[in-house]
């Protein structure tokens, strides 16, 4: 096992802040014995694109640890194909900024995070839609403001017995339906690219468009991965599908809306709006988004943090582990899964 272990040299591709949000010690310590030579990047500042591909050329590394710090100039890098990397082991979801399609189809190994952390996020989902139905921005303005205690005003929904809609079926999607279920919901879905059978195996009907999808729930949570099918694809005319004191909660990229339909339908439809993605973030000081009564801002923050992190750091561990022992990994990524993905 040892002799097969040290064979196979590893490029860490993340700096020292991210290293340790994402693998406790014990896992960093497990980690080494796996691959001494590892270490994290320097910080930004003091790196740059040539030394960053300068080191790992001379790394002549097999393995490549990816996370959301890593240079985006590794994509061009291993596009080129003049590299060494066989296996690229995504600490985290997101992929196409820095690993190419053609990787995959040149052969390449990719794995992320799984379903490591979809519980964290789905769970996100369900805080955003009940923040929504909940008016929980105008409850806490007037009760730290205004000083008020009027119920009458409040006007809250509940989640029980919905019919909610979720754009998008990837892992996310797939572990907030269980999670709904205890509101007793009626769940549909649409992605385009998702089989029949995908949505069958979750007992969830596909609605039969996106159109339909919007117009035909009350709730309506965004969780479609971006790309260039779907960018700007959620528009005012599907916000004027959605019924009358409708929620719309997006968790997924903020690109997949048109932002400029996002204010004009919040401002003139009786709808409530929770967001945690936007098409500029940091969110703008003047974003009207901030001041909509009637929208719930949230800062990108439904993902993995200090006290959840570390899932992903041990879900990528156990993948480095079975690659230098030449088992099966999980949560490869084909290229059909590449293009569902963002």
């Amino acid at each position: 096992m040892i002799s097969v272990q040290t064979a196979i040299s590893c490029f860490l591709a993340s700096g020292a802040a991210q290293f340790e949000l994402f693998f406790k010690e014990d896992a960093r310590a497990e980690l080494k014995k796996l691959f001494p030579e590892i270490s994290p990047i320097p910080a930004k500042t003091e790196l740059t694109d040539e030394r960053f591909v300068e080191d790992l050329e001379e790394s002549q590394a097999e393995i490549l640890i990816t996370c959301w710090d890593t240079p985006i100039c590794v994509k061009d890098w291993l596009e080129s194909g003049q590299q060494q990397i066989k296996y690229v082991c995504n600490v985290t979801g997101e992929l196409s900024r820095f690993v190419p399609r053609g990787f995959i189809e040149a052969g390449g190994l990719v794995t992320n995070w799984g379903n490591a952390i979809s519980p964290i996020i789905a769970e996100s989902a369900i805080y955003l839609t009940l923040s929504a139905l909940r008016r929980s921005k105008n409850v806490s303005l007037r009760m730290s403001q205004e000083r008020s205690w009027n119920v009458d005003q409040l006007e809250h929904q509940s989640l029980v017995g919905k019919k909610v809609g979720i754009h998008g079926f990837g892992a996310i999607a797939q572990t907030l339906v269980g999670m709904l279920r205890a509101f007793h919901v009626d769940v549909s879905s649409f992605s385009e690219p998702v089989p029949d059978a995908v949505f069958a195996s979750h007992g969830v009907r596909k609605a039969d468009s996106l159109e339909a999808l919007f117009a035909e729930n009350e709730i309506v949570i965004e969780l479609e991965a971006l790309n260039e099918n779907t960018r700007g694809i959620v528009d005012r005319r599907l916000f004027d599908l959605i019924p009358d004191g409708g929620v719309f909660v997006n968790l997924g990229r903020g690109a997949v809306v048109d932002e400029d339909d996002l204010v004009a339908a919040a401002r003139s439809r009786p709808l409530q709006l929770a967001l945690d993605v936007f098409r500029s973030e940091p969110l703008p000081p003047d974003s009207p988004l901030r001041d909509l009564e009637n929208v719930f801002v949230s800062p990108h923050a439904a993902g993995p943090h200090r006290d959840s992190a570390w899932r992903c750091g041990d879900f990528a561990l156990a993948n480095l582990r079975r690659y230098t022992l030449g088992e099966p990994l999980q949560a490869i990524v084909d290229v059909d899964r590449y293009d569902r993905i963002t």
